[in-house]
């Protein structure tokens, strides 16, 4: 619980340093997770069949229309996806 702690007290100091406020630090596991449902969605829409498929294709759609919102961090799933695929490929 004390390292966790402070890691968080590390990454507040180092927010407050840099001069973000929780606007920016908040939109960064927001469009984490977007992407995530997104692929996830995607992937739904491949497996299920019928309503199921349906309902993956709008959730798909729905999270597609609200990504770009996430403005520059939008680049941010892409670079940890790069960073994995690159990983496993020299591993």
């Amino acid at each position: 619980m004390l390292a966790v702690g402070g890691y968080a007290a590390i990454g507040m100091l180092v927010s407050y340093m840099v001069g973000w406020n929780p606007e920016d630090i908040l939109v960064v596991p927001t469009s984490l997770g977007l992407a995530t449902y997104i692929v996830g969605s995607a992937a739904g829409r491949r497996l299920l069949a019928g309503g199921a498929k349906v309902l993956a294709t709008i959730s798909m759609l729905l999270c597609l229309a609200v990504f770009p919102f996430a403005g520059a961090f939008v680049g941010l799933p892409v670079a940890v996806a790069a960073a994995t695929w690159l990983y496993r490929r020299l591993r």
